[in-house]
């Protein structure tokens, strides 16, 4: 099979476009194994503090020829004043070695990787009202509500009226997610039964 070599350009190419932006800047990468090379590529904007959320792809195992991992993402974010706040781990899990008729539902599957979350650490960094609104609305649209009511709080640009609003409007949540966070708390629910 063929190779073909692509030339990219960096982020930080375009700093002048980043410069003069005036809302969120949320980070996406899901590059299949070069996490790393793109967020080396945005040293300046992470040095300038233009960027506050990076939602990541990451790999626990080496899957990709010189494949960096999570710890690597971590590392790096963590030294250019960033927070892991969460994560997806919703890729296939897979069975090593042979294989077993162990079902899926009677079995822990070995996982693979999934996406980490990161933010601007506002306990490491200095950030002015407007980052912290801007950050606030980020948090929103990832559903880290509690999150987005702090910031939006901390901001101090958002009334009072309109927070208690808002707050209200997050606390509902639709009957399918209800379902599934019942289901998935359920296990530990009916564990500690067990353990009285």
């Amino acid at each position: 099979q063929a190779k073909e070599t692509i030339e990219c350009k960096k982020l930080d190419n375009f700093i002048d476009e980043f410069s003069n932006l005036k809302k969120p800047i949320l980070l996406k990468i899901d590059t299949q194994g070069y996490e790393m090379e793109v967020l080396k590529g945005a040293e300046t904007l992470f040095f300038d503090k233009k960027v506050l959320f990076v939602k990541s792809e990451f790999f626990l195992v080496p899957f990709f020829k010189e494949n960096k991992l999570l710890g690597h993402q971590h590392v790096y974010l963590h030294d250019h004043g960033f927070r892991m706040i969460g994560m997806q781990l919703d890729k296939n899990a897979y069975m090593q070695g042979v294989r077993s008729k162990i079902p899926p539902m009677a079995d822990t599957r070995l996982i693979y990787g999934g996406d980490a979350y990161f933010m601007l650490d506002p306990v490491m960094n200095k950030l002015n009202a407007d980052v912290l609104l801007r950050m606030g609305i980020i948090s929103l649209a990832l559903g880290f509500r509690s999150l987005a009511i702090s910031f939006l709080t901390d901001s101090r640009l958002v009334s009072e009226d309109d927070l208690i609003d808002i707050e209200k409007a997050l606390e509902k949540l639709p009957l399918k997610k209800r379902l599934k966070y019942l289901w998935q708390t359920l296990p530990d629910k009916i564990l500690k039964i067990i353990r009285r």
